[in-house]
Protein backbone atom coordinates (compact mmCIF):
# COMPACT_ATOMS: atom_id res chain seq x y z
CA UNK A 1 0.00 0.00 0.00
CA UNK A 2 2.80 2.29 0.90
CA UNK A 3 4.32 2.17 -2.36
CA UNK A 4 1.44 1.66 -4.96
CA UNK A 5 -0.21 4.93 -2.91
CA UNK A 6 2.78 6.99 -1.34
CA UNK A 7 5.49 6.13 -4.84
CA UNK A 8 3.46 5.17 -7.66
CA UNK A 9 0.80 7.66 -7.33
CA UNK A 10 -2.35 5.01 -7.29
CA UNK A 11 -5.42 6.81 -5.93
CA UNK A 12 -7.39 4.58 -2.79
CA UNK A 13 -10.56 4.25 -1.41
CA UNK A 14 -9.38 2.54 2.14
CA UNK A 15 -12.46 0.15 2.75
CA UNK A 16 -13.66 -2.60 1.35
CA UNK A 17 -17.68 -2.36 -0.38
CA UNK A 18 -19.94 -3.98 -2.30
CA UNK A 19 -20.49 -2.78 -5.76
CA UNK A 20 -20.37 0.65 -6.07
CA UNK A 21 -18.22 3.35 -3.90
CA UNK A 22 -21.03 4.68 -1.28
CA UNK A 23 -20.59 4.34 1.99
CA UNK A 24 -23.84 1.87 2.17
CA UNK A 25 -21.73 -0.60 0.54
CA UNK A 26 -18.97 -0.92 3.23
CA UNK A 27 -17.59 -4.48 4.00
CA UNK A 28 -14.93 -3.76 6.29
CA UNK A 29 -12.40 -1.09 6.71
CA UNK A 30 -9.06 -1.54 8.52
CA UNK A 31 -6.84 1.31 6.98
CA UNK A 32 -7.05 4.89 7.73
CA UNK A 33 -5.27 8.11 6.76
CA UNK A 34 -5.17 11.45 8.04
CA UNK A 35 -4.85 14.55 5.26
CA UNK A 36 -2.66 17.13 6.29
CA UNK A 37 -3.13 20.14 3.45
CA UNK A 38 -2.69 23.24 5.37
CA UNK A 39 -5.32 25.23 4.54
CA UNK A 40 -8.61 25.78 5.80
CA UNK A 41 -11.70 23.44 4.91
CA UNK A 42 -12.60 24.69 1.51
CA UNK A 43 -10.06 27.46 1.06
CA UNK A 44 -6.64 27.54 -0.80
CA UNK A 45 -4.75 29.51 1.05
CA UNK A 46 -2.42 28.80 3.09
CA UNK A 47 -2.63 28.43 7.12
CA UNK A 48 0.27 29.99 8.82
CA UNK A 49 1.71 30.40 12.69
CA UNK A 50 0.74 27.08 14.80
CA UNK A 51 -1.98 26.43 12.70
CA UNK A 52 0.38 24.79 10.05
CA UNK A 53 1.45 21.09 10.50
CA UNK A 54 5.07 20.74 9.38
CA UNK A 55 5.90 17.21 7.63
CA UNK A 56 8.57 16.96 10.39
CA UNK A 57 6.59 18.05 13.51
CA UNK A 58 3.88 15.79 12.69
CA UNK A 59 6.29 12.20 11.98
CA UNK A 60 8.00 13.08 15.67
CA UNK A 61 4.95 13.37 17.30
CA UNK A 62 4.50 10.76 19.69
CA UNK A 63 1.01 9.42 18.70
CA UNK A 64 2.35 9.26 15.06
CA UNK A 65 5.37 7.48 16.36
CA UNK A 66 3.28 4.90 18.81
CA UNK A 67 0.71 4.26 16.08
CA UNK A 68 1.36 5.51 12.79
CA UNK A 69 2.11 2.96 9.40
CA UNK A 70 3.47 4.89 6.73
CA UNK A 71 3.62 8.66 5.38
CA UNK A 72 3.54 10.42 2.07
CA UNK A 73 3.84 13.46 0.29
CA UNK A 74 1.41 14.44 -1.92
CA UNK A 75 2.12 15.40 -5.31
CA UNK A 76 1.45 19.78 -4.91
CA UNK A 77 3.47 18.89 -1.72
CA UNK A 78 6.43 21.86 -1.47
CA UNK A 79 9.10 22.64 0.88
CA UNK A 80 6.85 25.88 1.05
CA UNK A 81 3.62 24.14 1.61
CA UNK A 82 3.84 20.91 2.50
CA UNK A 83 0.58 18.11 1.87
CA UNK A 84 0.57 15.03 3.27
CA UNK A 85 -1.12 12.03 4.47
CA UNK A 86 -0.58 10.04 7.39
CA UNK A 87 -1.63 6.42 7.19
CA UNK A 88 -2.65 3.87 10.45
CA UNK A 89 -3.52 0.34 10.74
CA UNK A 90 -5.96 -0.72 13.07
CA UNK A 91 -5.83 -4.05 15.05
CA UNK A 92 -9.54 -5.06 14.02
CA UNK A 93 -11.59 -4.24 11.43
CA UNK A 94 -14.16 -1.77 11.45
CA UNK A 95 -17.75 -3.10 9.54
CA UNK A 96 -19.66 0.18 9.28
CA UNK A 97 -20.13 3.65 8.32
CA UNK A 98 -20.28 4.51 11.08
CA UNK A 99 -17.76 2.86 13.11
CA UNK A 100 -15.43 4.68 10.70
CA UNK A 101 -16.69 8.41 11.01
CA UNK A 102 -16.07 7.65 14.84
CA UNK A 103 -12.85 6.79 13.92
CA UNK A 104 -12.05 9.53 12.43
CA UNK A 105 -13.36 11.66 14.98
CA UNK A 106 -11.41 10.31 17.50
CA UNK A 107 -7.80 10.58 15.22
CA UNK A 108 -9.39 14.50 14.51
CA UNK A 109 -9.68 15.23 18.11
CA UNK A 110 -5.90 14.94 18.48
CA UNK A 111 -4.93 16.67 15.17
CA UNK A 112 -7.66 19.24 14.85
CA UNK A 113 -5.73 20.83 11.75
CA UNK A 114 -5.99 17.82 9.65
CA UNK A 115 -9.00 17.62 6.81
CA UNK A 116 -11.86 17.60 8.97
CA UNK A 117 -13.75 16.41 5.67
CA UNK A 118 -12.13 12.50 5.69
CA UNK A 119 -14.81 11.14 7.78
CA UNK A 120 -16.57 9.46 5.11
CA UNK A 121 -15.41 5.56 4.42
CA UNK A 122 -15.93 6.10 0.36
CA UNK A 123 -13.72 8.99 0.05
CA UNK A 124 -11.02 8.90 -2.12
CA UNK A 125 -7.59 9.14 -1.26
CA UNK A 126 -4.83 10.68 -4.40
CA UNK A 127 -1.63 9.14 -4.04
CA UNK A 128 1.79 10.99 -3.85
CA UNK A 129 5.32 10.85 -4.84
CA UNK A 130 7.10 10.29 -1.71
CA UNK A 131 6.09 7.29 0.85
CA UNK A 132 8.31 7.03 4.36
CA UNK A 133 7.78 4.13 6.67
CA UNK A 134 6.91 5.38 10.27
CA UNK A 135 6.69 1.38 11.59
CA UNK A 136 4.99 -0.85 9.41
CA UNK A 137 4.41 -3.15 12.43
CA UNK A 138 2.62 -0.53 13.97
CA UNK A 139 -1.32 -1.33 15.06
CA UNK A 140 -3.80 0.93 16.18
CA UNK A 141 -5.77 -0.13 18.76
CA UNK A 142 -9.39 0.45 18.39
CA UNK A 143 -9.99 0.15 21.83
CA UNK A 144 -8.90 3.45 22.07
CA UNK A 145 -12.01 4.50 20.50
CA UNK A 146 -13.73 3.10 23.44
CA UNK A 147 -12.08 4.05 25.80
CA UNK A 148 -12.77 8.05 24.23
CA UNK A 149 -16.07 7.48 24.74
CA UNK A 150 -16.28 6.60 20.60
CA UNK A 151 -17.12 3.26 20.40
CA UNK A 152 -17.15 0.33 17.84
CA UNK A 153 -19.92 -1.75 18.16
CA UNK A 154 -18.20 -4.97 16.13
CA UNK A 155 -17.38 -7.78 18.96
CA UNK A 156 -14.20 -8.30 18.03
CA UNK A 157 -14.71 -11.94 19.44
CA UNK A 158 -16.40 -12.62 16.38
CA UNK A 159 -14.69 -13.54 12.91
CA UNK A 160 -15.87 -11.27 10.01
CA UNK A 161 -18.61 -14.10 8.38
CA UNK A 162 -20.10 -14.47 12.21
CA UNK A 163 -20.53 -11.05 12.44
CA UNK A 164 -21.96 -9.59 8.95
CA UNK A 165 -24.49 -12.91 9.79
CA UNK A 166 -25.16 -10.96 13.19
CA UNK A 167 -26.24 -7.81 11.70
CA UNK A 168 -27.81 -9.07 8.76
CA UNK A 169 -31.05 -9.10 10.46
CA UNK A 170 -30.95 -4.89 10.62
CA UNK A 171 -30.00 -5.13 7.00
CA UNK A 172 -33.01 -4.26 4.42
CA UNK A 173 -33.65 -7.22 1.92
CA UNK A 174 -32.63 -6.12 -1.23
CA UNK A 175 -29.32 -5.52 0.30
CA UNK A 176 -28.50 -9.05 1.44
CA UNK A 177 -29.50 -10.10 -1.86
CA UNK A 178 -26.98 -7.42 -3.76
CA UNK A 179 -24.32 -9.02 -1.53
CA UNK A 180 -25.23 -12.19 -2.56
CA UNK A 181 -26.23 -13.41 0.90
CA UNK A 182 -29.10 -15.56 -0.13
CA UNK A 183 -29.03 -18.42 2.57
CA UNK A 184 -29.82 -15.28 5.16
CA UNK A 185 -32.82 -13.79 2.60
CA UNK A 186 -34.05 -17.35 2.28
CA UNK A 187 -34.53 -17.51 5.63
CA UNK A 188 -36.12 -14.43 6.44
CA UNK A 189 -38.86 -15.23 3.39
CA UNK A 190 -39.43 -19.35 4.72
CA UNK A 191 -42.68 -16.98 6.23
CA UNK A 192 -44.04 -16.36 3.25
CA UNK A 193 -43.61 -20.04 2.19
CA UNK A 194 -41.08 -22.09 -0.28
CA UNK A 195 -38.93 -19.69 -2.57
CA UNK A 196 -36.13 -21.31 -4.40
CA UNK A 197 -32.82 -18.98 -5.50
CA UNK A 198 -31.03 -20.05 -8.79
Amino acid sequence: LANMVGNLGQTVVLATMHGKRHKANIIQQQVLALDFDNAPTGKKTKLEGESYQSYKNIKEHEFIQQYGSFMYKTFSHSDEWEKFRVVFVLDTPLYSAEEVRNAYKYLLEKFPHADQKIKDCSRLFMGGRVSEEINYNNKLPINLFQSSGITNKHDSTLNNQDYLQSVGTHLPTYKLIKQGRFKEVSERWKKYGDMNFP
